[in-house]
């Protein structure tokens, strides 16, 4: 009952922020969105709409191959015909399970090889499964896809990556701290020249994405979907508008989760402002709108992180909107 109590107090306070109209300080420079993935429902022709409607010069893509189908050679082929606007990334692929499969690593380092990725796309080693599953959401029988990033494969992919300078994103989320976080300390440590990059802050506490941080030099953190408050499992902006976002199935891993970079009344909460002014080299803006759903909800998206990096300094704000994601990805 306290819980109901809480979240449904929470749960109002957002509503009445719908009722303030006082204008806040935006952001107004240009962004990079450095994480977007798709299936093959998504047209060139809308990602450039809202590229130029938003301020967007560049944008990291890459496929996802399945919900529903698999989207490479069209994900490719956007790239192909507007080689300016899009960084290709190697696809995301649904079927590891502890280990990545062998001939998704012969892929993969033949696309670096030939120059065509130039990052790799989302390894899903700590996914907790999510609401809903007729959505798209793969429920899976442990309840969680968990690669171990020690395994073999994943060991051999990453000694044909190094010294590549060819950036690898890791899906990690923060749920069982204790259980893996010694895998990752000794990756980062094991492959000091791949630039590392963890999305979503890891859905993770703040602490834990300053300790990663101050430890490794080779980590990034993007922000995307830390905007979000999180009611239970249905996940907010601070304006109070749901734009389709649901945590994990689980409860319990759903309680281990962190905070938005924001307070409910959207103002950057003091531990993540300390991340931003202390790494504003570390952290990338990104979207990943990878589902309809949410990629309905882009103009909100952006207008909410613009109102975010409006708080924060010119030049931290440059870095983290679109110089970090031109450096990393040489872009």
């Amino acid at each position: 009952m306290r819980t109901l109590i809480k979240h449904a107090a929470l749960y109002l306070r957002l509503q009445l922020n719908r009722l303030d109209f006082r204008s806040r300080p935006r952001y107004q420079g240009p962004l990079i969105d450095a994480m977007m993935q798709f299936n093959a429902n998504r047209t060139a022709a809308e990602l450039l709409a809202k590229m130029d409607q938003h301020g967007i010069t560049q944008m990291m893509i890459f496929a996802r191959q399945q919900n529903p189908a698999d989207s490479t050679q069209h994900v490719i082929d956007i790239k192909t015909a507007h080689p300016d606007r899009f960084v290709l990334g190697a696809p995301k692929a649904f079927d590891h399970r502890d280990d990545l499969k062998p001939r998704f690593v012969e892929q993969v380092v033949a696309g670096c090889d030939s120059g065509s990725y130039k990052f790799i796309g989302e390894l899903q080693c700590v996914h907790a499964d999510k609401h809903k599953g007729e959505w798209g959401n793969e429920t899976t029988l442990r309840g969680e896809r968990w690669i171990n990033p020690l395994a073999t494969n994943f060991r051999a992919l990453m000694d044909q990556l190094d010294g590549k300078n060819v950036p690898v994103m890791l899906h990690w989320e923060f749920y069982d701290w204790e259980r893996d976080h010694r895998r990752f300390f000794e990756l980062f440590r094991l492959y000091p020249h791949i630039n590392f990059i963890i999305p979503h802050g890891g859905f993770g506490r703040a602490e834990y994405n300053n300790e990663i941080l101050t430890r490794f030099d080779n980590v990034y953190i993007t922000l995307s979907k830390k905007d979000l408050i999180h009611i239970g499992r249905y996940w907010f902006t601070w304006r109070g508008v749901w734009p389709n976002a649901n945590g994990p199935t689980s409860k319990a891993k759903q309680s281990k989760l962190g905070y938005a970079v924001v307070n409910p009344n959207g103002k950057i909460n003091y531990q993540w402002l300390h991340i931003m002014l202390k790494w504003p080299d570390r952290l990338l803006f990104a979207t990943d709108c990878h589902k309809r759903w949410r990629w309905q909800h882009y103009d909100l998206i952006i207008d909410t992180w613009r109102e975010i990096l409006g708080q924060l300094p010119e030049d931290v704000a440059e870095q983290i909107a679109y110089k970090n994601a031109q450096k990393l990805f040489v872009c």
